[in-house]
């Protein structure tokens, strides 16, 4: 029996004090105040589940507040004569949702197994049957749609066994798609040689290496006989730069003699031996002196110049009306004056004779200072570079042309034989692969027998707790059927099919309606916990919305009967916002505003929770 629950932090609640007592109690409260968060607390605080109850939601987002924030349930229960008390707490974090758990036995601090141990002492049943059997979450009830009409159907419902068949469903389903892969599998699979010509593949292996080798030795002799050829280019182009070389050294030796032969010409009293036998030396001293005497002959043309403009002065001095000398201005007589002009027309007709001789020497000089001058500007001839390495006195004989057919034909073989290597090594590993395609159709196979297996083994396990279990519980519950359901007119036939009493109408479990299945259901759960289990309480969230009035007060008093009528079940917690069927089993005003929060009747004890006392202790 459950005397206590606390919560602190706790979904809707900062902090939440409840204690409950022995028979029927109905938690009323509006909807989103929290009802089913009592409910969860309770049943985290009893198992420890990591999800909340009827949800996939993890524990820890049931905790109040930011992350690090703690949220605390627990609880004070007892079980035969052994008093428990649990306290379980858990950290609001994204990355992990360890429980703190604290268990007192007696007084005495336990661990979980002990706890664990104490329920299957106590209960008869593990931990796992008495959630499932003990608690009915908000729209657990729903999944009557789905039960058969039998009671054997429905209560194979309540204990799991069509989930176990229906695991059994999908591992056949699993067999049947596997069996496909396997098909699939199968025509993938080529066929292969049987064998592996290992002998072959060694062979050619071995002739390719020797073909390489071969094919070495042969371009290493074909990049001899190439270096060969080119050295040959290098020294018949050396030789023909010699020829060139040499032509030049005579025609420059050529044009040196001319030189200096016109150089002499004209001051041969300016030579000697040296200049003569010194080439193109001698011809740059020869050019010197050459340039001395036009440098002389300009001077010389200067001065007869000068020496003819001072004979036409003194000729235009002695040919005025009264002669005059040109030296002392004196006065001169006829003759005087007659003999000094024939003097200096003779000077200036010299003068012009050697200024005009002077004058051709000049070009002459000039023009052959300018043709030795162009001869110096030109490059001198230079001896070309001899290749590095020595030609070899004798020529390789080789055959060219029949050393590249052997390359050619050998390189053809060498790709023939990689041809035919890779054809083999291409077998091989279509080979292999048939070999992992065969090992994963094994593995397919295997794991289409485990799937049958497990689908088979689920289906007789399902069978035999159905024979050992469900069919004996059903037997009982035809018994104890009439003393439960007097007031709502559900019968049971002796096959254990449900049906409704209308009048003078039979009614089949086919065309009940949604509340009359769940009332059904409800009343098949309550009796399968008390003869399954030795448990003293029944937790319910939220059964009697969706009923129509009727069922919803046929429902609600079964509840209330069923902690008086057996001895075992002492304790049931409802949650509901149907206040108005809760009035008529205590003593509730009809108004409600009384200003209690909890009453106690004959019939049922009753808790309100309202929104102003979701922080308060009850």
């Amino acid at each position: 029996m459950i005397h206590k629950i606390w919560l602190r932090k706790w979904k809707a609640y900062d902090s939440l004090e409840l204690d409950f007592v022995e028979g029927t109690t109905f938690l009323i409260a509006e909807n989103g105040i929290g009802k089913s968060s009592i409910i969860q607390a309770l049943y985290f605080a009893l198992f420890g589940s990591q999800n909340l109850l009827g949800t996939d939601l993890p524990i820890t987002s049931a905790v109040r507040g930011a992350n690090g924030d703690i949220g605390i349930v627990g609880c004070e229960i007892s079980l035969g004569s052994r008093s428990v008390r649990l306290e379980r707490s858990v950290e609001k974090s994204s990355r992990t949702s360890e429980v703190n758990s604290t268990i007192d036995i007696d007084g005495q601090r336990a661990s979980e197994n002990k706890w664990l141990e104490l329920i299957h002492a106590t209960t008869g049943v593990d931990a796992a049957q008495l959630a499932l059997l003990a608690f009915v979450y908000e729209g657990a009830t729903i999944s009557v749609e789905d039960a058969g009409p039998s009671t054997v159907e429905m209560l194979a419902e309540v204990f799991g066994i069509d989930r176990l068949r229906r695991a059994a469903r999908q591992c056949e389903t699993v067999a049947k798609r596997l069996d496909r892969d396997n098909d699939n599998l199968r025509k993938a699979l080529r066929d292969g040689p049987l064998r592996k010509d290992t002998q072959r593949a060694a062979n050619l292996e071995a002739e390719a290496a020797q073909m390489t080798a071969r094919l070495e030795v042969l371009r290493d002799r074909q990049n001899i006989l190439d270096h060969y050829e080119e050295l040959q280019r290098e020294w018949a182009s050396y030789e023909t730069s010699m020829l060139r070389f040499r032509h030049a050294i005579t025609t420059d030796q050529e044009h040196t003699s001319k030189l200096i032969v016109k150089i002499y010409e004209l001051i041969p009293e300016s030579f000697d031996a040296e200049i003569l036998e010194d080439g193109r030396v001698g011809v740059e001293r020869a050019t010197a002196f050459l340039v001395q005497r036009y440098e002389q002959l300009l001077a010389e043309r200067g001065r007869l110049e000068a020496t003819r403009l001072a004979a036409e002065q003194h000729i235009a001095s002695l040919s005025a009306v009264t002669p005059v000398c040109p030296t002392c201005r004196q006065p001169l007589s006829a003759y005087a004056a007659k003999r000094a002009l024939k003097e200096h027309d003779v000077t200036v007709r010299r003068s012009e004779a050697e200024l005009l001789s002077t004058g051709g020497d000049l070009v002459i000089i000039r023009n052959l200072i300018d043709e030795a001058r162009g001869f110096f500007s030109s490059p001198r001839p230079t001896a070309p570079v001899p290749p590095v390495e020595i030609l070899p006195e004798a020529d390789i004989a080789v055959d060219k042309p029949s050393l590249q057919s052997e390359i050619s034909q050998l390189m053809l073989a060498i790709s023939n034989n990689q041809a035919e290597l890779m054809a083999i090594r291409r077998i091989d590993e279509e080979r292999k692969q048939n070999a992992l395609l065969s090992a994963r159709l094994l593995e397919g196979y295997r794991a289409v027998e485990r799937s049958q297996l497990a689908a088979s083994t689920m289906t007789k396990l399902a069978d035999a707790i159905c024979a050992d279990r469900i069919v004996p519980m059903t037997n009982e519950i035809q018994k104890r059927w009439p003393a439960l359901s007097s007031d709502s007119q559900l019968h049971m036939g002796p096959s254990g099919a449900l049906s409704l009493e209308e009048g003078n109408h039979i009614v089949s479990y086919g065309g009940l309606s949604g509340g009359q299945r769940t009332l059904a259901m409800l009343t098949l759960r309550l009796l399968a916990l008390q003869m399954a289990t030795r448990c003293s309480f029944f937790v319910l969230d939220e059964p009697l919305e969706h009923l129509d009035s009727r069922n919803r007060r046929s429902l609600a008093s079964l509840l209330v009967q069923a902690t008086r009528e057996s001895p075992q079940l002492r304790q049931v917690l409802v949650t509901t916002y149907e206040e108005s069927v809760t009035r008529r089993l205590s003593s509730i005003p009809a108004n409600g505003n009384d200003g209690k929060d909890s009453y106690s009747s004959p019939g049922a004890h009753i808790v309100r929770i309202s929104a102003n006392r979701k922080r308060a202790t009850s």
